[in-house]
């Protein structure tokens, strides 16, 4: 028996039919113009939904303007330093090679009107969040729009199971202590950021255990920083005035490592004579520091294509709480 159509008319979108279908936007696009990225059960009800609706493709493709933006958003809860550049930049790359524009989205005070919600107003077909915890009410306002969403290097663990991506940041963190103590290294300095996340745990936690494992006995020192440049500056010429040189420093992120480079400049020390200084994330600039900063690469232009993925190939039904990692790398420079 063959259904008619409920409507038959040009005002049927692929947001009608999502929300039909109870898939996202991104997903019924994809399976409408006939690219393999469902499960069986899930391209028939999308179809089945289409052709309830009336929803006809060719007549969108002959010239109407499209009712649904390809938009995605990034939501971050800041955007002011050289880390953020990279994921903005990585991020952007990715969704073009989709041909999806991206909307930057910071994280508002309002409850009103929160990235959820302004993300939902303008049809977005995912989000990517970046350095922002969603909570529940959040992600229920995504969930009633379709609208999926992908963790990209989480700060914590999220409230709800969903995707995320990120890098093995406690393989990061034992490659620089491993490459400190070999490099003949008995006192240590790690400077933590602060607050505690949970990538930053993590890099801390191999240091330690790369520390214990190839210099057994030595001295690791702690400097806690709030994963900026000036505090750790302030903090580490103050301990460097101490003496006790040469000191292996490692940093959980670039822009910390770079206050200790002007800090020895401050007291006339010598990088890496006096001081050995390992980063983490490798930024452009660090390979521009005199002298050359060794860093742990985190391979963020993968991470952010793979964090667009999976916001376009959600499907509903499937566990969304895979975690992605991908593998870090010491590049070693002039600084160690």
């Amino acid at each position: 028996m063959t259904t008619t159509p409920e409507r038959d008319d040009l005002s049927v979108t692929l947001a009608d039919v999502a929300a039909r279908s109870g898939c996202s936007v991104s997903l019924v696009s994809r399976v409408l113009a006939g690219k393999r990225h469902a499960s069986p059960d899930t391209r028939d009800r999308i179809l089945a939904a289409a052709h309830d609706l009336g929803y006809d493709r060719a007549a969108q493709r002959r010239g109407r303007p499209r009712s649904v933006p390809r938009l995605l958003d990034l939501a971050m809860s800041q955007w002011d330093d050289p880390w953020a550049n990279t994921v903005v930049t990585s991020v952007r790359r990715a969704a073009a090679a989709a041909n999806y524009d991206l909307v930057l989205t910071p994280e508002s005070e309002s409850m009103v009107d929160d990235w959820p919600s302004r993300a939902r107003a303008r049809g977005s077909a995912g989000v990517v969040v970046c350095l922002i915890r969603p909570n529940v009410s959040q992600l229920d306002i995504l969930a009633s729009a379709n609208i999926p969403v992908a963790l990209l290097d989480p700060r914590a663990e999220p409230a709800r199971s969903l995707p995320s991506v990120g890098s093995t940041d406690w393989q990061g963190g034992f490659d620089a202590g491993r490459h400190l103590a070999r490099r003949g290294t008995r006192r240590f300095l790690i400077i933590t950021g602060r607050p505690k996340y949970r990538f930053g745990r993590a890099r801390e936690a191999g240091f330690r255990a790369a520390v214990e494992r190839h210099a057994d006995g030595a001295t690791v020192e702690e400097i806690s920083s709030p994963w900026s440049s000036e505090s750790a500056f302030v903090s580490v010429r103050k301990l460097l005035r101490q003496g006790g040189l040469p000191i292996g420093v490692f940093s959980c992120n670039d822009e910390m490592a770079y206050g200790v480079y002007r800090a020895a400049e401050e007291l006339q020390l010598r990088i890496p004579d006096d001081i050995r200084v390992v980063g983490f994330d490798d930024l452009p600039q660090s390979r521009l520091m005199p002298p050359p900063m060794t860093t742990v690469r985190q391979p963020m232009r993968a991470m952010a294509a793979r964090a667009v993925q999976l916001v376009l190939e959600a499907e509903p039904g499937t566990d969304p709480g895979d975690r992605a990692e991908f593998p870090t790398e010491l590049i070693v420079r002039a600084s160690s």
